[in-house]
């Protein structure tokens, strides 16, 4: 077997492993407990990728095997990234998207309907609430704070931070 070709179908294989659990278990799942799901159903990919790669040792020597462990390791986690980001996160913060889904499954949605169900206290709740569980921000005596640890978003608020200071981009 062709290394590209393990390390391909390894992540290829992975990533199909995290998407449809992914698809099953969200189903069931708090929406407040969406971030910590992601990040275990994410390590549940890397387990098939070392399934996948203990199937491979019968074949390839070990320092291959663990190159190809590697960068399927790798390309999975790309893979993830770019679906959480670009796919699933759209879909689950886009209220757009939402509104196209709520009217999909209920025909013939007046304004007012759509309203009641999509004001703004809602959608500052849900978020906020999902931010909370998340362990991004911290809830006491009726204010919000960052939590202190380190975490994805925290980095991409930083990175989007600095990149308008790289452009002058002036924030409020």
């Amino acid at each position: 077997m062709s290394i590209d070709i393990a390390i391909i179908s390894s992540a290829f294989f992975s990533f199909l492993s995290f998407f449809l659990i992914q698809s099953l278990i969200f189903r069931f799942i708090d929406p407040r407990a969406v971030f910590k799901w992601i990040i275990y159903i994410y390590f549940t990919g890397l387990f098939f990728a070392g399934l996948i790669g203990f199937k491979l040792l019968q074949i390839m020597p070990l320092e291959i095997l663990l190159l190809v462990f590697s960068l399927s390791c790798l390309l999975y986690s790309l893979m993830v990234f770019v679906y959480v980001i670009g796919i699933f996160g759209v879909i689950e913060s886009s209220i757009r998207i939402r509104i196209l889904e709520l009217i999909t499954t209920h025909p013939g949605m007046t304004k007012v309907e759509l309203v009641r169900h999509y004001n703004s206290q809602s959608i500052i709740d849900k978020r906020l609430s999902r931010l909370i569980a998340s362990g991004e921000l911290q809830y006491f005596g009726g204010t919000y704070a960052l939590t202190p640890k380190l975490s994805f978003l925290r980095l991409l608020t930083l990175v989007i931070k600095f990149m308008f200071h790289a452009y002058g981009v002036k924030t409020n």
